[in-house]
Parts: structure tokens; C-alpha cells; sequence
């Protein structure tokens, strides 16, 4: 198969969806156009938006761009060709040219994911971060089952500074798809941004509790709590976690909290060589010699 015929194959589709030159066969006919002439005009644009699709991958977009213009002169409703006509101008920072393509080709067929898409992302990069967080959380509502939404109306939403309406798409996100790992670092996405440590601890919680049996899961729950200066919470975690890494956590909590009775214990249980370089398991402690005597850990040991 030809390279053109194999282009065929893969856009043909989205041709259609798109509502572009599909209708040239009909648009051609209610002008009086004999049906095989409309036929044979139909089939000419389909192969010119092949043409500038290809020369689009290519690289080549002044080609594209004036192929997708010469099928829009002939069928205006090729919304299709505005939208790639909108991504190639934002592609080339010509962004309120994007922006006005996208647009046509969002008005003139609105129930389409990409125009929309393409519209909401045309806004963000014009400038326009209010109305495209409302754009894409209008799609979040209607396309309920495509993830990518869910994360750009988040993203959109925190550029904006509109943490509540990301919180509530978080929601959203977890309402529709379920609790998981995704879910887990949107919300952790939208509450280290929001500045929200106490929901970012549960969300911690939430996600430990669910995968209460994994190991790591466990350990960085434990990290976070050390990180973020939930101290007691840290304590109580680390004595339910078991193996090897217990007394490594341990000895980085009571290093952070300064108890340096309880890190001195600690350090006592570990292999600690002559540059109390302290190994175990691959996870690396250093712990300098001057800040051990400054609390008489060292004379301790």
C-alpha cells in the first residue's frame, strides 16, 4: 500500500467524525451539482486533505496551511481542516489565528471532543485562562469517560489559580473512574499546589489504607508524615510497618523531630562502621561525626 493510501486508512476516520469534506458530496449537490460530479468532488478533497495532512506530518506547514484553505474555499464546512488549521498556527505562535480557527471549527460542530479540546487549549495559550477552564470543564461534563480532560481542566484550573473548581474536577475524576494510583497523584497534584497539607495528608491516608499491603506504599506514607512534620502520626506509622526499613525510617523521624535519645537508640541497632556511614538495604544515612557530638552521641556509642 501507498504511503498516501495508508494515510487514507489512519485519517479517514477522524475525517468523518470531524464532519469535513464528508459533506462535500452534499453541500456540491444542493447547489445543483450532478450527483457524479459531486462524487468526483468529494473524492478530490479527500485526497487534497491526505495531501496536507501528509505534508503537516511532514514538517511541511506552509504546504499544509495553504491545502487546508484550498479545500475550505471549496467546502467551508470542513471543520476538520480549521482545526488542524488551528493547531498548525498555534505550532507557529500565530495564537490568536489559532484561536479564531478553533473557534469556527468548535461552532460549526459542537458535539466533537478534539474542536473542543482544541478550542479550550487555543484560549489557555491566548491569554484567555478563565474561559478555557470553563470550556474544558464543559467537556469534563459531557466526555465523562476521557482521562485526558479531567487533567487538562485541573492543570487549566491551577494556572488560573481556581483550586476549588481542580478540587472539584479531582472529584470528579475519582467519582467516575474510581480510587487508584492516578487518582491518588491528581489530588496529591491539586493539594501540593493548593497549599492544602491536611487534605494532602488524607489523600496519604486514603491511598496507605487501600494498599495496606504494599511495602513501599507504606514507607512513603511514612516519608510524607516525616516531611510534612506529622511527627506522632509518623511514630505510629513506622511501628506498623515491618522488615528492614523500620529502624531507617525511625532513625530519619527522630532526626527530624530532634529526639536525639530516641535516634541515639536507633543508631545503636544499625551496623554503624568507623565513618558512621549507616547502610541498609541500599538506603544511604549519612550522619556527620560533629553533629553526633554536638548532643554526645558519639561518647554514647
Amino acid at each position: 500500500m501507498s504511503l498516501k493510501g495508508i494515510l487514507f486508512c489512519a485519517f479517514l476516520p477522524l475525517l468523518f467524525a470531524c464532519g469535513g469534506v464528508k459533506k462535500a458530496q452534499k453541500s456540491t449537490a444542493d447547489k445543483g451539482l450532478p450527483a457524479d460530479l459531486a462524487e468526483m468532488q468529494s473524492r478530490k478533497l479527500k485526497s487534497l486533505y491526505i495531501d496536507a495532512k501528509s505534508a503537516q506530518i511532514a514538517g511541511r506547514k506552509e504546504e499544509a496551511t495553504r491545502i487546508y484553505k484550498k479545500i475550505i474555499a471549496t467546502d467551508a464546512s470542513c471543520y476538520a481542516c480549521m482545526y488542524q488549521l488551528s493547531k498548525l498556527s498555534a505550532e507557529c505562535r500565530n495564537l490568536q489565528e489559532a484561536l479564531s480557527w478553533s473557534e469556527k471549527a468548535k461552532i460549526g460542530d459542537p458535539k466533537n471532543v478534539f474542536f473542543g479540546e482544541q478550542y479550550a487549549q487555543s484560549l489557555f495559550q491566548s491569554g484567555k485562562t478563565e474561559m478555557a477552564v470553563e470550556q474544558i470543564t464543559k467537556l469534563v461534563r459531557e466526555f465523562k469517560t476521557v482521562r485526558e480532560l479531567y487533567q487538562k481542566a485541573i492543570f487549566y484550573s491551577i494556572s488560573n489559580k481556581n483550586y476549588d473548581n481542580a478540587k472539584t474536577i479531582a472529584n470528579e475524576y475519582d467519582a467516575q473512574f474510581g480510587y487508584g494510583y492516578r487518582t491518588f497523584k491528581l489530588y496529591d497534584y491539586v493539594f501540593k499546589t493548593a497549599k492544602d497539607t491536611l487534605a494532602l495528608k488524607d489523600n496519604y491516608r486514603k491511598y496507605s489504607t487501600k494498599y495496606k499491603e504494599n511495602q513501599k506504599v507504606q514507607i512513603e506514607y511514612a516519608e510524607f508524615l516525616i516531611n510534612y512534620g506529622f511527627f506522632q502520626d509518623a511514630s505510629d506509622h513506622c511501628n506498623q510497618i515491618e522488615g528492614s526499613q523500620k529502624l531507617p525510617l525511625q532513625l530519619k523521624l527522630y532526626k527530624a523531630s530532634k529526639e536525639w535519645s530516641s535516634y541515639t537508640k536507633v543508631l545503636k541497632q544499625l551496623s554503624v562502621v568507623n565513618d558512621l556511614k549507616v547502610l541498609d538495604n541500599g538506603v544511604k544515612y549519612m550522619v556527620k561525626e560533629k553533629e553526633l557530638q554536638s548532643f554526645g552521641v558519639v561518647e554514647a556509642l
